[in-house]
């Protein structure tokens, strides 16, 4: 994959999460979900045995590779500020990146892991 589909898939999977964003927003005000990101998770991830949800280093921490070839489900990152290009005397905005998050079925324990199947954090690239 090239760096111009790779950041066409990056736009498509952001685009995507807006749009699940939008659709859980009044959920999340009502209060049924704490956050956007659990809600988008409860309501577009958690299917077909997807129940729990980490990032990579948390499933590495607790025991668990991430299995080769896995792609994480996009979620909201912490903010970052940036300062608008056009006025640099404007006030920084929030920039919002995506973090990526991998499921109970995208990962092996430790003791399963072979150079075939897993892949170490030092190493893992997020496919986006």
């Amino acid at each position: 994959m090239n760096t111009t589909d790779k950041k066409e898939e990056l736009k498509q999977r952001r685009q995507t999460l807006m749009n699940h964003s939008a659709e859980v927003q009044e959920l999340v005000k009502a209060g049924a979900y704490p956050t956007i990101n659990s809600a988008v998770i409860q309501l577009f991830y958690k299917n077909n045995g997807h129940t729990e949800f980490n990032t990579i280093h948390q499933w590495n921490k607790a025991g668990f590779r991430v299995m080769r070839g896995e792609k994480g489900f996009p979620v909201w990152g912490r903010p970052k500020h940036v300062q608008q290009e056009t006025d640099p005397d404007e006030n920084a905005r929030k920039f919002w990146p995506l973090c990526y998050l991998f499921s109970n079925r995208q990962v092996i324990p430790e003791t399963e892991v072979t150079p075939a199947n897993s892949t170490s954090h030092e190493t893992a690239r997020v496919s986006a």
